[in-house]
C-alpha cells in the first residue's frame, strides 16, 4: 500500500460488511490476493500468482487446485455496480482464448465483484450444460476487445468460437461472489485475517452481539484483557 492508502484507512465496523468499495484500486486488488490465501483453503486451491496486469488475458489472480495441480483462474471486479452475464460473458471467453494459446488447463474460474450480482446470471449459471452462458461467450469472440487473441488462436490452427464453447462447458465449476457473497467467505476465515484487516482498515475494536462466524471470544478478551491491548478501567 502507499502512504496515502495508509494514512485514508476506511473505517470497518465489526457487525457489518466490509467496506470494499472504499478501497483504492492499489489496496483493493493487494486486499483481496491476501484475503484469497486462506479463502482458497476452504475451497481446494492455493494461490500461485496474483495482482497481474489488466491485459493478462484475464488471470487477476492465479491458483492451484490442490488435488491434480489443476488451474484456478480468478477474476475481481472493483465495480459497485451489478455484475451482469454480458461481463461474465466476454471474461469467460478471453479466458478461454488465453489459456488455449498458452496451453493450459482451467479448472475452476471464480468472479468477484464488490457490487451485486445479477439474479438472471445466478440463474444462467444453474443451467444445465450452461447452454446460454456459452451462446453468450461466443458472441464476444469477434468482439474487439479479444481481436488479438482470436487471432492468435486462428494462426495456431484453434478455432475461437469451438474453444470458447469447450471451456465454458467443461468447467468443473464457476463461481461468482457479490460483495456480500465474498463478505461471508472472509467471515468463515476471520480469525485468521484480523492482523490483515487492520493492515488495510481502521477496525472499529467494539464487540456486538452479532460477532462474525470465525470470532473467537476467548481468544480475543485473552489477547485484549491479558496480552498487549492495553485498557484503563472506568470507575
Amino acid at each position: 500500500m502507499s502512504d496515502s492508502d495508509v494514512l485514508e484507512k476506511p473505517i470497518l465496523l465489526h457487525g457489518q460488511q466490509i467496506p470494499l468499495a472504499t478501497l483504492s484500486p492499489s489496496s483493493f486488488n493487494d486486499f483481496i490476493y491476501a484475503t484469497l490465501t486462506e479463502v482458497g483453503v476452504n475451497h481446494g486451491f492455493q494461490v500461485t500468482s496474483g495482482r497481474q496486469p489488466s491485459s493478462d488475458g484475464g488471470f487477476d489472480v492465479t491458483g492451484e487446485r490442490s488435488s491434480d495441480k489443476a488451474v484456478v483462474c480468478i477474476q475481481c471486479k472493483r465495480h459497485s455496480g451489478t455484475l451482469y452475464q454480458a461481463t461474465v460473458a466476454i471474461e469467460l471467453a478471453k479466458v478461454a482464448l488465453k489459456s488455449a494459446i498458452e496451453g493450459s488447463i482451467v479448472k475452476e474460474h471464480y468472479f468477484i465483484t464488490i457490487g451485486e450480482v445479477a439474479e438472471k446470471l445466478r440463474s444462467l449459471l444453474r443451467q444445465d450444460g450452461r447452454i446460454t452462458l456459452i451462446e453468450e461467450a461466443k458472441k464476444f469472440v469477434s468482439h474487439d476487445d479479444l481481436k488479438t487473441l482470436s487471432n492468435q488462436c486462428r494462426i495456431m490452427g484453434i478455432d475461437p468460437g469451438t474453444t470458447t464453447e469447450n471451456y465454458v462447458r467443461t468447467l468443473e465449476k464457476i463461481r461468482v461472489w457479490s460483495g456480500r457473497d465474498f463478505d461471508q467467505e472472509l467471515g468463515r476465515i476471520w480469525s485468521k485475517i484480523t492482523d490483515l484487516l487492520k493492515r488495510f482498515f481502521s477496525v472499529d475494536v467494539v464487540l456486538t452481539e452479532y460477532p462474525r462466524p470465525d470470532f473467537n471470544a476467548d481468544a480475543y478478551f485473552a489477547r485484549t484483557v491479558f496480552g498487549s491491548e492495553q485498557y484503563i478501567d472506568l470507575v
